[in-house]
């Protein structure tokens, strides 16, 4: 069961509503998020991102132990989560199902079906520093105020960057290159379900056409002093899922 709670940590690391931005938010905000659209790959391509398969491999060094995790992951929106999980430590494997549906979450190991409680929201709030940037469209949303953060140095780039924030979340920095304004950084601060506060930093590198959707394909989550790799081999926009597919395991 440890091995599937590291699993669950690392998958939560893991990512479209075309309302008009908020009228507090600055003709500059707006104008940097239509050029972050435009560089992804445009407006359709962008907002097909909104249903999502995607596989990948996450790899850990926990205590000197070599952890390889694979994932086949969906998405709709926000919220709504489904992630197949192998994990491999020293050529021992176990396989867990991950589902997130809004306020309800589930675990399936060994054929047991446990509720998300606590980790829940934790949860939740990683997958979004993800899934905010990734969904740039949906940053249009009524619900969601950006403000524009200015300009810094991501490693030796120039990059400008945008707030995010939305009700009863952590507010999620993100920072886009200034000259192909792609996707660098994003970083925020959680809650563990401990109650522990955590700085977190993703960066957003190699990224690769997906039929016109300029995509990254490796993240690096840096936290707690880890850093945590994620390879992603496999972008499928526009997925269209079973009725159950978000729904409890059975």
């Amino acid at each position: 069961m440890r091995m599937i709670r590291h699993a669950l940590a690392a998958c939560a690391l893991l990512g479209m509503a075309n309302a008009w931005l908020p009228a507090q938010d600055t003709a500059e905000t707006k104008a940097l998020l239509d050029k972050a659209i435009k560089a992804a790959g445009g407006q359709a391509k962008v907002a097909a991102l909104k249903n999502l398969i995607w596989k990948g491999k996450l790899s850990i060094d926990e205590n000197g132990q070599q952890i390889s995790i694979g994932m086949d992951g969906s998405f709709q929106g926000w919220d709504k989560q489904r992630l197949e999980v192998e994990v491999n430590v020293n050529g021992r494997t176990e396989n867990a199902l991950v589902v997130i549906n809004g306020k309800k979450g589930w675990v399936k190991d060994r054929n047991r079906v446990n509720e998300l409680g606590k980790e829940l929201a934790a949860f939740s709030d990683v997958v979004f520093a993800v899934r905010g940037p990734q969904l740039l469209t949906g940053l249009r949303d009524k619900s969601i105020t950006l403000s524009h953060l200015g300009e810094i140095k991501v490693g030796d780039q120039d990059a400008v960057g945008l707030r995010i924030s939305r009700k009863g979340s952590p507010d999620l920095n993100i920072f886009f290159s200034k000259k192909t304004h792609l996707l660098l950084k994003a970083d925020s601060r959680f809650t563990e379900p401990q109650g522990k506060e955590i700085e977190m930093e993703i960066l957003f590198n190699e990224y690769k056409d997906f039929d016109g959707l300029k995509h990254f394909t490796k993240l690096t989550f840096k936290a707690d002093g880890k850093a945590v790799n994620l390879e992603v081999s496999e972008v499928r926009p526009g997925a269209q899922f079973e009725a159950n597919t978000f729904g409890r395991p059975e």
